[in-house]
């Protein structure tokens, strides 16, 4: 099954994982947090995303942010919404 996170403004569920998605300012700053409910092999279970896009958010986000940021993983575009070419 395939998940397109930028079109997922809501949660999924099933016996495996857990998505929550979390717009944050507006809908270039989105926080997505993946939980995995059957862990077999003892690792980490919870895993936390950011997707930031243009460079107000940017700005916004690691200035406001700088010392309590904890992603396990972010995109950052300067293009709003994303660049089209995808990231350098």
């Amino acid at each position: 099954q395939i998940i397109l996170i930028d079109d997922l403004d809501i949660g999924i569920e099933n016996d495996y994982f857990k998505i929550e998605t979390k717009k944050m300012k507006n809908n270039d700053y989105k926080e997505i947090n993946l939980n995995f409910k059957k862990r077999l092999d003892g690792n980490k279970s919870n895993y936390k995303f950011a997707f930031i896009y243009g460079f107000r958010n940017i700005q916004k986000v690691f200035k406001k942010e700088t010392n309590t940021i904890n992603y396990d993983y972010a995109e950052v575009m300067s293009c709003p919404g994303g660049c089209l070419n995808g990231g350098a």
